[in-house]
């Protein structure tokens, strides 16, 4: 857990104006992730077409916490939207067949996009 304490800790403090690398990564860099976070909430309140967040249960990189946040963002600002996640979809949009991340083995990752992905983003595009 201290690697991820100090990830979190480096990263307040760039937030509060520091300049010292964070994992190996420079300030700058982390002050610009955060601006493009600022700069997408922006433009996806004034984006005329509808969205589509997806998100997998499973994804460790984006955890389902920020799609829902996304989506009492959007609600917020009155955009046509659709969140939607799905219990075994990972951060590649595959399904893991295995729920515990201990015991997962390369025979239950999917190797394509989950059906249910496809399945969903058509009906979208449907409208």
């Amino acid at each position: 857990m201290a690697p991820l304490v100090d990830l979190v800790d480096g990263l307040a403090e760039i937030r509060s104006g520091g300049n010292e690398p964070v994992a190996g990564v420079s300030a700058e860099f982390w002050r610009s992730w955060f601006d493009l976070h600022e700069q997408s909430l922006s433009a996806a309140s004034r984006m005329p077409q509808p969205l589509l967040v997806l998100n997998g249960e499973l994804d460790w990189n984006v955890p389902p916490t920020e799609a829902r946040a996304w989506g009492e963002y959007l609600a917020g600002v009155d955009a046509e939207f659709d969140v939607i996640t799905f219990p075994c979809v990972t951060h590649a949009l595959n399904c893991v067949s295995e729920s515990d991340p201990t015991a997962i083995t390369p025979a239950d990752i999917g190797r394509t996009v989950a059906p249910e992905v496809i399945d969903a983003l058509l009906a979208f595009l449907a409208g």
